[in-house]
């Protein structure tokens, strides 16, 4: 499934974001969120607020730390916008969370998709996680990445 060890998107680190399709509800809660982090990671790191400007009364957003193949990464988990983003993180690192979000976090048929800060802006499609295989994924990814890099 990786890319060989001189493909430049062994190095290539984006912003990934991971979200029902059009903005559609996923059943994304910041406590299921810690769950499921908590059960995969023996120590996680999580914060969550709540954002003053939105008036929410209580947490909206979490930021957190999760190890994605062998490397720890950050993000930002939210149900304003019901997903989750990680930051700086390579195809496979990418491929690695979607499968933990579309297998512990997304559940009765509903719909997880992915795309990177720069497709969203270059205005690309979303990629469905949702009913994929982990190589799948990867392939698709890896297309994306390409595409944007």
């Amino acid at each position: 499934m990786p890319a060989s060890s001189t493909d430049p998107l062994d190095e290539l680190r984006l912003m990934w974001i991971f979200t029902g399709p059009d903005g559609e509800d996923i059943g994304l809660t910041l406590s299921r969120f810690a769950e499921a982090l908590t059960a995969r990671e023996p120590e996680p790191f999580t914060s969550a607020w709540d954002d003053p400007a939105d008036g929410a009364a209580e947490d909206t957003t979490m930021s957190f730390s999760i190890t994605l193949d062998g490397q720890p990464i950050e993000g930002i988990a939210s149900t304003d916008n019901e997903g989750a983003s990680i930051q700086d993180a390579t195809v496979a690192e990418a491929v690695e969370f979607a499968a933990w979000m579309r297998d512990e976090l997304v559940s009765g048929g509903k719909t997880l998709t992915a795309n990177t800060r720069q497709g969203m802006e270059d205005e690309l499609p979303d990629i469905p996680v949702t009913g994929r295989t982990d190589d799948q994924l990867f392939e698709d990814f890896a297309e994306h990445a390409r595409t944007v890099a």
